[in-house]
């Protein structure tokens, strides 16, 4: 073999050596075979508060670990801000996602062969915890409820096209805003029809727990009814599963009965327990502070799956939450997240 052809051939392998160095470890999925093929939304709420994150390098790499539970789709939050419960203007702050992250985020999502629920939220900038945004408006005038629609039209026809722009397969026009939801029907049908015109996908109102999803008289003016499904289920810690089921089961048919009357499917478009004792008791507030429970949280996310899943009228969930951050999570992590936690588990047997 003459030196220049040996050369040539060393050449070669380490080339080739440095090629395969380049590649990152593949991170473990679960099999696409080993994932069921259902119209049911099995869905994740993919959840960033702060600019940047969804654009991180490591957000991929959390959303395919997110894609491994079998999930087929995410909801991807991006809130706006109004001062207080009594402010007129909706703006963006500084942690405030930008478009080009949302952009990632949804390409990302897409090549995983997740789909996509757009679900812009508005919060108080300057009035936690002594309100929640669901008593935005209680205190306003005539006027002030015009201004109000108009700044919040703004927002949420701004995210309506960027939906439009990439293809997202779903868009939530509002979220928990019970005082307004229920109350001005007619302001809320201009809004599904201001987004209708720009915006060719299914929409979806995800309305709280706590009877404004039974209040809506508007609900036949979207294509699907939703419900963040925070619901206090017994007052007592460590309940069993079919404690649990039972408790479930008058809200069942009280969201059966919602959805035979707006001839519309339901979705629990946020679900979620923290991994602590006492979850089921109060699941909405993220604010108390309990000792570690993993096994409450695995016990509340199985009774939810058996009481819904294979009810014909449900179209799918999303559970509260999952951050782009890897550091999230984990066995002693107290959060409402399922990664790194047996709850992870329950998800993909049910997902499979």
């Amino acid at each position: 073999m003459s030196i220049l052809r040996l050369v040539t051939i060393i050449s070669c392998f380490l080339v080739l050596l440095s090629a395969c160095k380049s590649v990152e470890s593949p991170i473990p999925v679960t099999p696409i075979d080993e994932c069921k093929t259902t119209d049911m939304q099995q869905g994740i709420a993919y959840t960033s508060w702060g600019q940047g994150e969804y654009s991180l390098p490591e957000a991929k790499e959390s959303l395919t670990n997110l894609k491994a539970t079998c999930a087929n789709w995410i909801s991807l939050l991006v809130t706006y801000y109004q001062e207080t419960i009594d402010s007129t203007d909706i703006v963006a702050l500084d942690v405030t996602p930008t478009d080009a992250d949302l952009r990632i985020a949804i390409q990302e999502a897409h090549q995983l062969g997740l789909k996509v629920m757009l679900k812009p939220h508005i919060n108080l900038s300057n009035d936690l915890p002594e309100h929640w945004k669901g008593m935005i408006g209680q205190n306003f005038s005539e006027v002030d409820w015009q201004n109000w629609f108009s700044s919040y039209r703004s927002f949420i026809i701004r995210y309506a096209k960027l939906a439009e722009a990439y293809k997202v397969e779903q868009f939530s026009v509002g979220t928990e805003l019970s005082f307004a939801a229920v109350n001005r029907s007619a302001d809320w049908r201009k809004i599904v029809n201001a987004v209708r015109d720009v915006y060719s996908g299914e929409l979806i109102y995800a309305a709280n727990h706590s009877g404004e999803e039974l209040s809506v008289s508007w609900w036949d003016a979207v294509d699907l009814i939703g419900v963040d499904a925070y619901y206090t289920l017994l007052d007592k810690n460590d309940p069993t599963v079919a404690e649990l089921t039972h408790a479930w089961q008058p809200i069942v048919q009280n969201l059966e009965e919602l959805s035979m009357k707006f001839n519309r499917p339901v979705v629990l478009t946020e679900i979620g327990y923290r991994s602590v004792d006492g979850t089921v008791t109060a699941p909405w507030d993220f604010y108390v502070d309990s000792a570690l429970d993993l096994q409450e949280q695995v016990d509340a996310y199985e009774a939810v799956f058996e009481s819904f899943y294979n009810e014909p009228w449900v179209r799918g969930f999303y559970w509260w939450n999952w951050s782009p951050s890897l550091d999230s999570g984990g066995s002693e992590d107290k959060s409402y997240t399922p990664y790194g936690k047996p709850a992870e588990e329950v998800l993909k047997r049910w997902f499979k």
